[in-house]
């Protein structure tokens, strides 16, 4: 479903014929145990220069315009694509989803179910940041992923395959605040990242910007060291008197209602700059005059100055809410179109091609339900075991942690042996029934017999009875005669 009025290119509904289309390029593959891998780039890697020519100009701005293409490989330019992608919704009722996996191969959608021993991750109102923390840079066999809500509420976690299935493990909560001066507007963020610089691993978060209450807000993008032992040990705290602050600028486009920040991005290796962002321009009333902004994150701001970017692409027709770059020439970024769904797009930044597929939700749930709003790449490879390459207290916690796991895989063990034993047992019980009800039935089959027969015998006795009379009349007949 597309939005009907919408007349220049339009991620997820312009004139590409490729929707449902798998990809051709090199997407991970599927090894022979059915559980497909991601291929692994290396952090410095870029792609070849691409074939087209640079994207061509908007003519009324400054903004570049997409190329959209059939086939994949016209925007990687042979760089891989991990074929997996955890994803976060920013649902806010009960019941729908939070966490899924999306397959660039198709679109299709794979749950994820969380076991957060009810730290809030499987209920989280309103997710609207996503980002990983590469498994070398947090000390660990597997990468880790942070998740946060627009109010700035957040969970680090890992992703395995468990029994086939996406799992969401090893849930820890923190929350971060806005810097100070902006408690009033709250955090309401709509990007986060994780990067390094001078070897420290840094957070950046960032309020969304647009207008509020129909003022223009002065979004700000904020900065604190991020201490993943804190976290995990439950002591992380950010003190926003200490928090690096820097601000985007007044307008994107020149027009206050786009919000300057959709997703912050990340770069390749975790740089701090250089990665692309967007920013969008919402419709709530129609949902299809979204506009969306795609930009290079450039360095120079300095602390309480003005960020500087490169406006690199305009979209009229979708709302990106979710970018990262794969390499340091090929992006993917994802849309949140609302009730028209969401769409993935494979993106060479240079030349502006641009391969989309369409996000495909469940057999009966609904589109709006799995509109993006974060985005990184997930390996189906990695399955949940033991982790030993933390320090001695890390190990201790993740001890701690897989302890409570196993008692609790252990609870889920003996809750399905119980069901399993009171399923057999109903089944037992309906058995008993069914065999009283034959034997019952029998029984009167038995009595209907016995009562057959016992209505012969005084039939029969009957019978003989009216004989004797008969003959007893014809013998005091002749004796009359």
């Amino acid at each position: 479903m597309c939005p009907p009025s919408l007349a220049n290119y339009q991620l997820g509904c312009g004139a590409s014929t490729d929707n449902g289309k798998a990809a051709t390029a090199p997407v991970a593959a599927a090894p022979a145990d059915a559980k497909p891998s991601v291929t692994a780039t290396p952090a410095a890697e870029a792609a070849p220069a691409a074939a087209p020519a640079p994207a061509p100009k908007d003519g009324s701005s400054e903004w570049h315009l997409l190329t959209p293409v059939n086939d994949i490989s016209q925007a990687t330019a042979g760089a891989p694509v991990p074929g997996f992608w955890l994803v976060v919704h920013d649902n806010k009722d009960a019941g729908l989803p939070r966490l899924s996996v999306v397959s660039v191969a198709n679109g299709s959608i794979s749950p994820v179910r969380v076991k957060d021993k009810g730290r809030g991750l499987a209920d989280a109102v309103d997710l609207e940041c996503l980002f990983m923390v590469d498994a070398g840079v947090a000390g660990k066999k597997q990468p880790l992923y942070c998740a946060m809500t627009s109010a700035g509420k957040a969970w680090l976690f890992k992703l395995s395959m468990k029994k086939k299935k996406w799992v969401a493990h090893g849930v820890k909560a923190f929350e971060v605040p806005p810097p100070v001066g902006n408690e009033a507007s709250g955090t309401n963020c709509e990007g986060a990242r994780a990067y390094m610089e001078d070897g420290k691993l840094w957070l950046e978060y960032a309020n969304r910007g647009g207008r509020q209450d129909g003022v223009p807000l002065k979004p700000w993008v904020a900065r604190t060291p991020l201490d993943i032992r804190a976290i995990r040990k439950g002591e992380f705290e950010v003190d926003p008197a200490a928090m690096d602050v820097t601000y985007w600028p007044e307008s994107i486009d020149n027009d206050p209602d786009v919000r300057q920040c959709a997703d912050i991005g990340q770069a390749v290796g975790m740089a701090r700059y250089g990665q692309l962002f967007a920013a969008a321009k919402d419709d709530e009333v129609n949902e299809v005059h979204f506009v969306s902004y795609i930009v290079e994150r450039l360095p120079g701001a300095q602390t309480g100055g003005v960020e500087n970017f490169k406006p690199l692409y305009r979209l009229q027709g979708s709302k990106i809410e979710a970018i990262y770059d794969i390499t340091k020439d090929v992006s993917i970024f994802a849309t949140d179109d609302e009730g028209y769904g969401s769409w993935l797009t494979v993106l060479h930044r240079h030349s502006g091609a641009a391969w989309k597929v369409r996000v495909v939700p469940p057999e009966g749930h609904a589109l709006r339900a799995y509109g993006i709003s974060g985005i990184s790449p997930a390996d189906p490879a990695i399955r949940k075991e033991h982790d030993d390459s933390s320090s001695e207290s890390d190990q201790s916690s993740e001890e701690e942690e897989e302890e409570e796991e196993q008692a609790e895989e252990e609870q889920e063990g003996l809750a399905e042996q119980l069901a399993e034993a009171l399923e057999d047992a109903m089944e037992e019980r309906e058995a008993a029934r069914e065999r009283k009800e034959e034997l019952e039935a029998r029984e009167d089959a038995l009595e209907a017999r016995e009562d057959a027969l016992e209505a012969r015998e005084e039939a029969l006795e009957a019978r003989e009875e009216a004989i004797e009379d008969r003959e007893e009349a014809v013998e005091e007949r002749r004796d009359d005669e």
